[in-house]
This record gives structure tokens, sequence and C-alpha cells, in this order.
């Protein structure tokens, strides 16, 4: 019997997602920078390093039954909690010092295992030690906690730590998630468990993955429903891996600007969690989550048409003579006496730091793109071009009139593009508000109880599956797209993708007959009645 959960417990239960979500923001928006800036990797090369972390969500099932056989003196889920965050922070902090991908590769498997180590246990422990009655705003306040762990990775960290210094974004961000594990797993405590079964641990998981296998059938609800989540995270995944390569590389602003557009997804999901989860206590929270799906294939349908064709910089390399060029003639400005012919994608001879962010990672390409999409203030433009070109270039000074008659009429473009995408963003944010929390919500009450660690490391499972082949797909057809020059996908295969996926978890929901309100009985609760089918009420 689960105890009554308080509303000062509900807080410190969930301090610890605000470090994960933390991390998971910050490594969505900042990594795919990195890697494209550190080591000049392209878009399919990035969709797999990144999807290394998904790869590691895929092994969840295989945490969680770790996590369902464990018995320390702490309970089953905190010590693995502990240990995960332990050991993912110090490494998190090494990221930015990587001399090379393949180390880089390697640190990032270890990190992505820990942080997941920690976190299905974490998400098996939630519901747990939370009654049915009051899922529903627990999870807003998991919800909220993610949310503000999102808001600090995207406006604080990547927005202005990142942006100035590289290396401490990362220092920061080992330490709030190491803070927020340590909170969590002092504050709260397990309810007493039985002793796990004894024998090989190997063995003992095998036999749970067959009872997975053997039980799914009579589940069919719960079968309908991670096929639901499944699409979800084939739609969502690449958003996450590219969407501050959307607004550097096709948008043409910032990538760390980015981050002032996904804030506005961490706002609404702020200021709607505690409402969302109170209302999927009282009503349908099957409707619910439909409504929140077809918000998102509304928007993400909208944005595909509105978010950057409208502007005729989208789209354009800003590092590269050709495209410099033609936006200069789409404007009307003579750019005949400049010379970008030595913006060339390599590192800058000395290495140089002309965008002081602490790493000596500049390209001659990046100074002039950095110019143009607002990157460098003005007055820093003349020192980054002349470092490229050298002080004694007799073109130098052309070539810095040109840019600056340049950069007004792309800030407009960018300018208007960037409102449009606020809008889109934040009606879609909407939907994703809804699909998070209740989602969340309905989970637990699928599940056989008893088993709650293994079927939630299932559920990650199928997620990090879903977020692996997202981030995959979507970097392969971006750069063949690119590639083959058809301006209506590269990075806005993104729109294209997201809506199709989530209209398929759309059909997907609606074969879900049975999701139970607050006051339904839950699967554990049918199990334990002799119930053998779940058609016998309807959400």
């Amino acid at each position: 019997m689960k105890k009554q959960i308080t509303l000062p417990q509900m807080i410190l239960l969930n301090v610890i997602n605000f470090g994960l979500v933390c991390f998971w923001s910050f490594d969505g928006a900042a990594m795919p920078l990195l890697l494209t800036s550190k080591f000049g990797l392209t878009n399919t090369q990035i969709g797999a390093i990144i999807g290394i972390g998904k790869l590691m969500i895929g092994l969840s099932l295989f945490f969680g039954i770790y996590s369902d056989l464990t018995q320390a003196k702490w309970g089953k889920r905190r010590p693995l909690m502990l240990i995960g965050g332990i050991v993912a922070a110090p490494l998190i902090a090494l990221i930015p010092h990587m001399p090379s991908v393949w180390v880089l590769i390697i640190l990032m498997t270890f990190i992505y295992f820990f942080i997941q180590f920690a976190a299905v246990p974490y998400f098996a422990l939630v519901p747990e030690v939370t009654p049915n009655e009051k899922l529903g705003t627990v999870n807003a306040f998991f919800s909220a906690f993610g949310g503000i762990g999102t808001m600090v990775a995207y406006a604080v960290l990547l927005m202005v730590v990142y942006s100035v210094n590289k290396p401490l974004a990362f220092y920061i961000l080992a330490a709030v998630h190491l803070a927020g594990t340590i909170i969590t797993v002092v504050s709260i405590k397990e309810l007493p468990a039985p002793p796990p079964e004894k024998g090989n641990k190997l063995r003992l998981g095998w036999n749970f993955t067959k009872d997975i296998i053997a039980e799914m059938p009579s589940l069919k609800e719960l079968t309908w429903f991670l096929v639901m989540n499944f699409f979800f995270w084939l739609a969502l995944g690449a958003f996450i891996s590219f969407f501050t390569k959307l607004t550097e590389y096709y948008i043409n602003i910032p990538g760390t600007q980015g981050g002032l557009v996904l804030g506005i997804v961490v706002v609404i999901s702020v200021i709607l969690a505690v409402p969302v989860g109170m209302l999927g206590d009282k009503v349908s929270r099957k409707a619910i989550l439909m409504i929140g799906l077809i918000l998102i294939a509304v928007g993400l349908t909208t944005g595909y048409f509105v978010v950057g064709p409208t502007s005729s910089v989208s789209g354009l390399n800003l590092g590269t003579e050709k495209d410099v060029r033609a936006a200069a003639e789409n404007y009307g400005i003579d750019v005949s006496q400049a010379d970008f012919s030595m913006f060339l994608p390599e590192l800058l001879s000395p290495p140089s730091d002309i965008n002081e962010d602490k790493m000596l990672d500049d390209k001659k390409s990046d100074a002039l793109r950095w110019c143009l999409n607002g990157e460098l203030e003005p007055d820093k433009c003349e020192t980054a071009i002349a470092a490229v070109m050298g002080d004694d270039n007799p073109a130098l000074a052309a070539t810095a009139a040109a840019v600056k008659a340049i950069r007004p009429r792309i800030d407009a473009e960018t300018g208007k593009v960037l409102k449009i995408m606020l809008l889109v963003i934040g009606f879609t944010a909407l939907g994703l508000t809804i699909c998070f929390i209740i989602t969340a919500t309905v989970l637990p009450t699928l599940m056989n109880e008893d088993k709650m660690g293994l079927y939630m490391g299932l559920y990650s499972t199928i997620t990090g599956i879903g977020e692996l082949i997202s981030g995959v797909l979507a970097g392969f057809v971006i750069d063949r797209t690119l590639a083959a020059s058809i301006p209506a996908f590269g990075y806005r295969w993104l729109f294209v993708q997201g809506a199709v996926f989530v209209v398929l978890a759309i059909i997907a929901l609606c074969k879900v007959t049975y999701i139970p309100k607050a006051t339904d009985p839950t699967v554990t609760d049918l199990i334990k009645a002799g119930k053998k089918t779940l058609g016998v009420r309807r959400s």
C-alpha cells in the first residue's frame, strides 16, 4: 500500500529531474554546435554520435531489471541513482577538453551510460511512492522541475555562458546534475520492498525479459501506448538533435539564440505543468493526450510552410563566398571590391579565439558567418576579418565595408523569421507540455506494479530507440538533400519528419481503448482482481 505523499515530498522527489533534464537539454542544444565547430562533422555523423546517448536510453530495459533485482540498505532505486550521478558529473566537466572526436565518443558513451543508469531507477521510484490519485500532480512537479532545468540549460548555460565560455558551461552543468541527484537521494525514502529473488542476476534478468514477452500480449493497452510513444519520439528526436543547427545554418541566427525559442517551450511547460497535471487527475487522460498530439501536428505542419521560406536569407551558407555574394546581389549592394575567397572552412593560423568563447577552434569561414549572422558585435568584426585576411591586405577595408553593409539586411530578414518561429514553437509547446505530463501520468497505470522498474526500463528503451532512429534519419536526410540542393527539405525536413510521425502516434493512440482515469482501476488493480483483459471500462 502506497503512502500518502505530501507537498514537500513531491518537490524533493523531483529535484533530481532538474539536473537530468538540464543535461539532456544542454546536450541536445550544444553538442551539435560543438561537434560542428570543433571537429567539422556532418549532420549524419552528429546524429550518430548523439545517438550513442539514445542507445544508452535503449538499454534502459536492462537498467530497470537490474534496479528491480537490487536490494541495498537504502533500497533498490536510490543507490543506483547516487552512483550514476557521482560518476557522470566529473565526466561531463571534461567534455570541452577532449583532443579528438574518438576520445570524445568514448567519454560521451560513459556519460550517457551513467546518466541513464541513474534515471531509470528514478522513473520507477516516482510511481512507487505516489498513489494513483496523486500521479497527475506529482508528474506536474516532475515536469515543472524538468522545465526549470531546460530553462537553465537554454537561457543560462547556452545563451549566456556557452557563448562566452564553453568550458564553464559544462562545469556548471556537472555541478547542477550532481546537486540535484544528491538532494533527492538523501531526502526521499523508499517503501519497504520484498527481498529480491536469489540467484544469478543475469539469469534472473533474462527470466524477467521472458516475463515481458509472455505478459505483453495480455497488456494490449500498454503495447499500443508504447507504440504511440515510439512514434512520438521518432518525431521529436530530430528536433532535439538538430534544432540549434536549424537556427544557425538555415535561419542564420546564432545557434545559441535557439535557446530563446526553446525557452518558449520551457516557459509554457512551467506555467501549464501543474494545471495540466491536476486536470489529468480529474478528466479523461486519453482525450487530453489526443488534444496534445493534434496541437503538435498542426504546429509542425505550419512551421514547415512559415519558418524560413519567407526569408531570402534562409538556407544560405554565410561562411561561403558564393552565398554571401548572392545575398549582396539580392540586396543591391556592390561588393565587387571585396575579397571573400580567403574565408575557408579551415582553422585560423595561428589558432585564434575570435568569438572569445575560451576555445581555440575558430575557422576562417566562421569569421565571415559570425559577422553576418550577429554572433560577433560589429566593432569586433573588423578585427575578425583582419585575422583572416591580414592587416596589410589591400581588400581588407572593402571587405569589412561590404560585410557592414550586408549585415543590417540579414538582421531584418532573420528577425522576422525569429518572431514567426517563436509563435509556431509556442503553439507547438502547448501540445508538448500536455503530452509530456499526461504520458508520465498514464504509463504507471498501464504497468504491472510488481515489475515497475522493468516496464519503466522498457518504456525508456523504446524512447531511446525512437530518438536514436530519429536523429540518424534526420541527419542522413538533411545531409543528402543539402548536397542535392533540394530547398523543400534540408533542415526543413525536421518539420516534415515531426508532423508525419506525430500523425502515426495519433493513430496508435486511437488503438488504446482503456486509459484509467484517476478513479479507475489500474492494470495492477485489474490483475489483482483476476481480470484477464483491460476492456472492462473505456476511457
